[in-house]
């Protein structure tokens, strides 16, 4: 077993029963002998959310819900439990990985001596963050999407069933309820949103991301300047993990302002391709998108979503969903909490003419496409 395995989203970790061999030192090193322990079930493995339970339980609860297993690529959506097959590609021992339980289920008690949480205070619920942050925004049906912008971005909408994209998306569980059945989503993962923002600080110069946001205001365009922020490649709908970041359309005129406008529309314009993606594959209009994350705060880049993607934009007065979502959905399993939902505090109204959306848009595609191709060539 190396140190390091490939998966989407959920970060691997280890919880050994007994005192862990020594390891050599490096990531390419192996836990010697870990292979016959695991057979033994001495070691176990999973999501980030199984191993905080491991160590908030006492050792106790080996476990994750559908949500968190569905982001591993040894999950099977159809029966949802591990998959042999995947498991016999990824060379991952089924008796290592966490029980699978629906996300509200309980999931044990938090031991005596642990953290600052009385002993006995019940884990109610796992949920995958950018899952948590589509139940905080009440969203059950087709017909809304929400965006989580971060240092990446997550996209997601609820599905009847599982749909396959044929447009660059991925389908996942959004959750699962013990009396309430499974709900699935389709979902696009951007790489650098927020991210994009703080290399463009960086790079001009400036003391903070508000002096960024400052200075893109200053103007009212980016005057051609496009920004591809493929700064760890591209994610949804290209991905290209080759491509590589460009900054082009600059002349003479050219002013720290356009690139820092041009960063915003960047962001705005990767949210825009994978809400497009998600319209195309679910067959239906999307006149609104629902944002939350760190990044929503910003007034001006929600504008911008509005402006070019057309679309109104729908801000909760509590930008972190994800944390709202698991609460709600702990509150409601514990009868504690109706059905209330992440009321929408600000909107957001598209102000750009649809003719200078399409030429921003149009001028975008063609530098993705540009960054895409570069990636391909041999």
């Amino acid at each position: 077993m190396g140190c390091k395995t490939r998966s989407s989203r959920a970060a691997v970790s280890a919880s050994i029963r007994s005192s862990p061999p020594p390891r050599s030192p490096g990531c390419s090193n192996s836990i010697p002998g870990a292979r016959g322990r695991a057979a033994a079930g001495e070691i176990k493995a999973g999501t980030i959310d199984s191993w905080l339970l491991w160590n908030l339980t006492g050792g106790r609860v080996h476990a994750t819900d559908h949500s968190n297993a569905s982001r591993t690529q040894l999950f099977n959506l159809h029966t949802l439990d591990w998959d042999p097959e995947l498991a016999r590609i990824f060379d991952v021992p089924l008796a290592i990985l966490p029980r699978i339980a629906p996300s509200d289920s309980g999931f044990g008690a938090v031991a005596p001596g642990l953290t600052a949480l009385p002993a006995g205070t019940p884990v109610q619920v796992l949920l995958g963050d950018s899952h948590a942050a589509l139940f905080a925004h009440g969203i059950h049906a087709p017909g809304r999407v929400k965006a989580t912008i971060g240092t990446g971005s997550s996209l997601m909408a609820a599905t009847e069933g599982r749909v396959r994209s044929s447009h660059g998306l991925s389908s996942t569980i959004a959750w699962s309820r013990a009396r309430g059945g499974t709900q699935h989503a389709i979902e696009g993962n951007i790489s650098v949103s927020g991210h994009a923002a703080a290399f463009a600080t960086a790079l001009l110069g400036l003391p903070d991301e508000q002096a960024l946001t400052d200075l893109a205001a200053g103007v009212e365009s980016s005057e051609g300047v496009v920004f591809v922020p493929a700064l760890a490649g591209l994610g949804a709908p290209h991905w290209q993990t080759g491509a590589r970041g460009t900054l082009s359309g600059m002349t003479l005129a050219t002013r720290p302002a356009h690139v820092a406008r041009a960063t915003l529309e960047a962001i705005a314009l990767q949210i825009g391709d994978v809400l497009d993606a998600i319209a195309a594959d679910l067959g239906i209009d999307l006149p609104e998108l629902s944002i939350d994350g760190g990044a929503a705060r910003n007034p001006l880049l929600a504008q911008l979503l509005a402006d070019l993607t057309g679309r109104a934009i729908a801000r909760p007065e509590i930008a972190e969903a994800s944390a709202l979502g698991v609460a709600r959905m702990a509150a409601e399993a514990l009868g504690l909490a109706g059905t209330s939902t992440a009321t929408a505090a600000d909107r957001f109204e598209p102000q750009l003419a649809p003719d200078a959306r399409d030429a921003i848009r149009n001028n975008w595609r063609e530098r993705v496409a540009d960054v895409v191709a570069r990636a391909n060539r041999p």
